[in-house]
């Protein structure tokens, strides 16, 4: 009879501990954590400015650290001045040809036109008989300037005279000789006419003039504006590239959320892809929990169960579970039988949206009911 009284209260103990296992495979325990976002620079550069600190609450887009920047900014305005000038070009070549430029060759064409008639026609009889007068004139100016030389050089000989006056007369008849040797050379050569040579340079420049207004009236060819075109898109990709290689040296904060860490300090030099500072992100937490495998049953990610924060079961909270991870984080030494199988546990994260009602912050701790899951 007692045998039999102690043999009920050991059974009755042990369907209670089995009961009490089996809450446990259902509900697990779990730490709310802020999902961290850190920023690094893009660039190596030294730190000028600092807008962050540490517990800082930041928005999205706020500054946080400018980086040294005056190399940057001088290649982004050489960028912009290039593609100006390219677009320009552009802009120049797709107009055509201004109106003055095409008087201007058209001038040119008239002027080289009259002159090549002029030379084929000769020189005219008035002006070869201008020359024929002055040669005249010149023989008759040479004729006194004997007389006079011949005069000065008799009054030197018989004492009066000086030598002086003899050589300037001397001169001035040489020179008169020279200028009616330039008469007679350019009457001969009115008489004759141009040279073959001198029609054939003025021939050719007819030509070029003739070519230089086609190009003018006609325009720029379609390939050499294509060709504009093309360094005015290289000029803009440089300034963009230019622009955003700018953009780089201000560090903004990608989400809202508190900065938990910050390493540097202005002066510093920060390498390139080295996390400058983290930050907390505001608008979704995370839930890390270990469940047994045999709670994990069939549950797959974008399940949603409730959470419960502690001292607040009343109002439970709805998580999404994120991730189940695919190893163990914890088992036996050496898993034999089901009991040991119970040890296995597998870490699972939720996402679980900020809450006032019940609080709900990182570092929480909660209670996932996997067992209420809803799908």
């Amino acid at each position: 009879m007692h045998s039999a009284r102690i043999g009920r209260v050991v059974a009755a103990f042990l369907v209670a501990a089995f009961a009490s296992c089996a809450r446990q495979e259902l509900e697990v325990s779990g730490t709310v954590e802020a999902r961290r976002v850190t920023v690094s620079a893009e660039l190596q550069a030294r730190i000028e400015r600092v807008h962050a600190r540490e517990g800082a609450v930041v928005k999205a887009g706020d500054v946080l650290i400018e980086l040294e920047s005056s190399v940057p900014k001088a290649n982004l305005a050489e960028a912009r001045a290039r593609r100006a000038e390219a677009d320009a070009r552009v802009a120049e070549l797709v107009a055509g040809s201004r109106a003055e430029e095409r008087d201007q060759a058209r001038a040119s064409l008239a002027a080289s036109q009259a002159e090549l008639a002029l030379a084929r026609l000769g020189a005219r009889a008035e002006r070869i008989a201008q020359l024929e007068a002055a040669s005249t004139a010149t023989d008759a100016r040479i004729r006194l300037a004997e007389l006079s030389l011949a005069r000065a050089q008799s009054l030197l000989a018989s004492g009066p005279g000086t030598q002086a006056e003899v050589d300037t007369l001397s001169a001035e008849l040489d020179a008169l000789r020279a200028e009616r040797a330039r008469n007679e050379a350019e009457l001969a050569e009115a008489k004759l006419g141009a040279r073959p040579e001198e029609l054939q340079a003025l021939e050719a420049a007819v030509a070029e003039a003739a070519a230089r207004l086609a190009l003018v009236e006609a325009g720029p060819r379609a390939e050499v504006i294509d060709a504009a075109r093309a360094a005015a898109a290289a000029a803009e990709a440089s300034e963009t590239a230019a622009s955003e290689l700018l953009a780089r040296c201000t560090l903004r904060a990608p989400v809202d959320g508190a900065i938990e860490v910050l390493d540097y300090e202005p002066g510093e030099l920060a390498p390139a892809g080295a996390p400058l500072l983290a930050i907390a992100e505001a608008r979704a937490l995370r839930v890390r929990s270990f469940a047994p495998q045999r709670v994990l049953g069939d549950l797959k990610a974008n399940d949603r169960v409730p959470v419960i924060v502690d001292g607040h079961p009343e109002r439970p909270l709805e998580a999404r579970v994120e991730r189940i991870w695919d190893e163990a984080e914890f088992a036996a030494g050496n898993v034999q039988t089901s009991d040991d199988r119970m040890l296995l546990v597998f870490r699972v994260d939720l996402e679980l949206a900020p809450s006032d009602d019940p609080p709900v912050r990182p570092g929480t701790s909660v209670v996932v009911q996997f067992d209420r899951r809803a799908r």
